[in-house]
């Protein structure tokens, strides 16, 4: 059985950050054992997605982001979005040539108003395990970070059980991110709370090293960033902004996002 540190739940994927960086795969797959290390509450739950359902604030980099996944997804593709959010990538998947959608989430009013806005696709309330169909692509956009450690592979398992063989599993996770910072504690009940739910500090070298303990084959990788398109004249301004921030020793631009295109590997 594995030895229970005495570490902070929130410095553990410091820990598995640098497993991954360093390519110690094994020592990472035994880190997400249930008594490995301690874990942050599940702060994710259909209530608090019900509750976020009515917003209506569009950032920029969301919509960039989910363009830049949907340029990934093939034409035709018969597409599952896991965790649909506020639902703006459908309309950008029906763009792609003949592509069939299927959107499921545990938040019914998140469902229900994603249903009405786009009747001809299907949608479910739930989780994956009641998903029983193959898809050529599967999306998880913004999903991964609300999982706990103990519970991340089993999510990857059902991802693998649904996606046919050779097909893209397309990931997006926060990275970099102070996950103390966000979450707060009670001083009464002594409950943990984050505003969007989050339990995960993701890095891309974490993201790629868990898909690959998982049976995944990364393909493709690529930043999104809150100011800089990911054109060329995005890459031009945030070099330039890059230089004025290494002359005044300020470091280079952090990236908001990762989004990591990887395929089913049949023979695992």
């Amino acid at each position: 059985m594995p030895a229970i540190i005495d570490s902070n739940a929130f410095d553990v994927d410091n820990i598995r950050h640098a497993k991954a960086r360093d390519g110690d795969l094994q020592g990472l797959r035994k880190s997400y054992a249930n008594d490995a290390y301690p874990e942050l509450p599940d702060m994710s739950s259909a209530e608090l997605w019900d509750d976020l359902a009515g917003s209506r604030e569009i950032p920029d980099f969301r919509i960039r982001r989910l363009r830049a996944v949907a340029d990934q997804v093939p034409p035709g593709s018969n597409v599952l979005d896991v965790g649909i959010g506020w639902g703006e990538i459908i309309p950008m998947i029906l763009e792609r040539n003949n592509c069939r959608y299927t959107g499921i989430d545990f938040s019914a009013k998140i469902v229900a108003a994603a249903a009405k806005a786009h009747p001809a696709c299907k949608f479910m309330v739930g989780s994956l395990a009641d998903v029983a169909d193959q898809f050529d692509v599967v999306l998880a956009l913004e999903v991964c970070e609300h999982i706990l450690p103990s519970r991340i592979f089993d999510f990857f398992g059902h991802i693998k059980r649904l996606l046919a063989a050779d097909g893209l599993l397309i990931i997006t996770v926060p990275v970099y991110e102070n996950l103390r910072a966000m979450t707060l504690r009670c001083p009464h009940c002594g409950h943990m709370h984050n505003r969007m739910g989050h339990v995960r500090a993701y890095t891309p070298e974490l993201i790629a090293a868990e898909l690959k303990l998982a049976g995944f084959d990364v393909r493709d990788s690529f930043f999104i960033y809150a100011s800089f398109g990911n054109s060329p004249a995005g890459w031009i301004k945030r070099r330039i902004v890059d230089l004025g921030r290494y002359l005044l020793k300020l470091g280079k631009t952090t990236p908001l996002n990762v989004v990591v295109v990887a395929r089913n590997s049949a023979d695992r």
